[in-house]
């Protein structure tokens, strides 16, 4: 956090800006922008207006009980009253002097018969404020008891600690798309000179969401070289069980048959796998599974499957157990509700390698479950694990490959971008038999109305 921040507000901003460092807040864009630099006679002023006004103060109407704290403004067109209600209003009897001028900018209404205010965002005098007051000022997200002033003091104050630095993109990229430098859009989303500045679709947000996505890119591109220089096994197996699949009473498919050649191909490399494989649901992903599982199992290395539910766990364990245990393939299912007598049985058969296959959810990323092998982590619907999970679960094997699994229907360019660092495989076909799949956005007040239509066709089979 910068210098100066509230120590009581940081927890909320770091929220709010998704951390607490310098970085967080100044990529932490306003949602629009207030234009507070046009003047308002009060005669003018309609409900649900905002507003900025210059008015004297005509008077002072304490409130009493229930009632609020009323200030009378008079400018030349009228009156207003603007109002605070208890444990809301402050020092702001002392602060707006009778007789004194003051800016008030707020929702406007009217109030039996004169129009009103309620808790002006700012209440200034004219000869020390008049600046602040005639600014454009960024409204940003907020979360519960932080204040958008705050945050948005904070933000200036991480932006003012950020230094010039040279360009980094390629000029022509920049006089293309008529960019600014780096330095100016940061200032201008956060001190606007005007509401446009702060919209998506400004060169400043535009320069920005640029910057950030080029970098992203690079650091996965870094890491993506990295990794394969890290030393790891080759995984070649003897061929045994991908002789018994050939029995299989169905014929893998075409993309099947694709992606698991690209995975025997990165198994065999002495560098670890990093591979996502993506299809839709019904496309064949846990079959592909099961033959790197298997290509595993005939080199000696044990493999975890991770899932995120417990019903998701069980259900591949369903569909695995027939697959491997036909080819001689000790398998096992552990989740964090299994008895604590099955539980132990389980990580005793995996400490010593009489288990070979382990589906799991994440009660596999606990420090008594280990392995005697470690081979190959498959994790199903990847989105629903971080990084530090996946990275637990290679601590438990000697540079173990991974494969993550998705079934989110993203274009593959969208996906290379997403998952830069990874190599990917498209299940882009459907086994004979299985049903197209239909991905419908809808909003969430027709969920309900969705739900229902999902229990109707499952009871009509």
């Amino acid at each position: 956090m910068p210098k100066g921040a509230r120590k009581d507000a940081l927890g909320l901003i770091a929220k709010v800006a998704g951390g607490g460092l310098v970085r967080d807040l100044v990529f932490l864009p306003p949602n629009s922008a207030i234009d507070r630099r046009l003047r308002v006679p009060i005669a003018e002023t309609n409900e649900g207006d905002i507003a900025t006004i210059e008015a004297e103060v005509d008077g002072h109407m304490p409130g009493y009980k229930n009632l609020p704290y009323r200030i009378r403004l008079r400018d030349e067109s009228g009156f207003l009253s603007v109002a605070y209600f208890r444990g809301q209003r402050g020092d702001v009897g002392a602060h707006v002097a009778g007789g004194s001028d003051a800016f008030g900018e707020r929702h406007g209404g009217v109030y039996d018969g004169m129009r009103q205010m309620l808790h002006p965002d700012h209440v200034v005098d004219p000869d020390q404020g008049r600046s602040a007051a005639a600014s454009v000022e960024p409204i940003y997200p907020l979360t519960q008891g932080l204040a958008g002033r705050t945050l948005a003091r904070t933000i200036l104050a991480a932006l003012d600690t950020v230094p010039e630095a040279p360009e980094w993109l390629e000029p022509s990229t920049v006089k293309a798309h008529d960019w600014p430098d780096f330095r100016t859009a940061l200032e201008h989303i956060h001190r606007p000179t005007s509401p446009e500045d702060v919209l998506p679709q400004s060169a400043f947000r535009t320069r920005l969401a640029y910057d950030e996505l080029f970098a992203r890119q690079c650091a996965l591109r870094l890491r993506r070289q990295h990794r394969r220089k890290e030393p790891g096994r080759a995984v070649m197996g003897d061929g045994a069980w991908r002789t018994r699949s050939s029995s299989l009473p169905f014929a893998p498919t075409g993309a099947q048959q694709r992606s698991v050649k690209e995975i025997y191909a990165d198994m065999s490399e002495p560098a670890p796998m990093l591979r996502l494989l993506q299809g839709d649901v019904g496309s064949g992903k846990t079959l592909v599974a099961a033959l790197a599982m298997a290509r595993a199992a005939e080199a000696g290395l044990q493999s975890a499957m991770m899932a995120p539910t417990d019903l998701l766990a069980r259900q591949h364990g369903v569909t695995l157990a027939p697959l491997l245990e036909a080819a001689g393939i000790s398998m096992a299912v552990l989740t964090g509700r299994d008895k604590p007598k099955d539980r132990r049985a389980i990580m005793e058969k995996l400490a010593s390698g009489e288990i070979a296959v382990v589906v799991g959810t994440h009660a596999l990323f606990q420090d008594e479950v280990s392995f005697k092998d470690l081979g190959l982590i498959v994790i199903d619907e990847q989105h629903r694990f971080g990084v530090s999970d996946r990275m637990r679960m290679v601590a438990k094997g000697y540079a173990p490959h991974v494969l993550v699994m998705s079934a989110t229907p993203i274009p593959r360019t969208l996906a290379l971008s997403i998952h830069g660092d990874m190599d990917i495989s498209v299940l882009d076909e459907k086994p004979p038999g299985r049903q197209p799949i239909k991905t419908v956005a809808m909003p969430t007040s027709r969920s309900t109305r969705s739900w229902r239509r999902s229990v109707r066709r499952r009871a009509a089979g």
